[in-house]
């Protein structure tokens, strides 16, 4: 396990995290063995991370297309509204 002085030397949300993945390492290490468990909660908070990622991206591409949506709207309730000053 990191000694107090090397947790304290990291930053960030690791940091916060340290203790919770150690305990996760400690109650796994019980049920597969410490080499696995070791081995499987670092693999599994990294594909969390990587899943919010692309929940994140996801969610910013679902609101560029509301709001594309919603810009197309306003532009043809705007032209129902104009006048025209030209036939085609």
């Amino acid at each position: 396990m990191l000694g107090h002085h090397a947790i304290s030397l990291l930053k960030g949300p690791v940091a916060d995290n340290i203790p919770i993945l150690c305990a996760a390492v400690a109650w796994l290490s019980g049920r597969v063995g410490l080499q696995y468990a070791m081995l499987i909660v670092p693999a599994c908070y990294a594909a969390s991370g990587i899943a919010f990622v692309g929940a994140e991206a996801m969610m910013e591409q679902d609101a560029a297309v509301e709001k594309a949506a919603a810009l197309r709207e306003r532009s043809k309730a705007k032209a129902r509204k104009e006048p025209r000053l030209y036939s085609k």
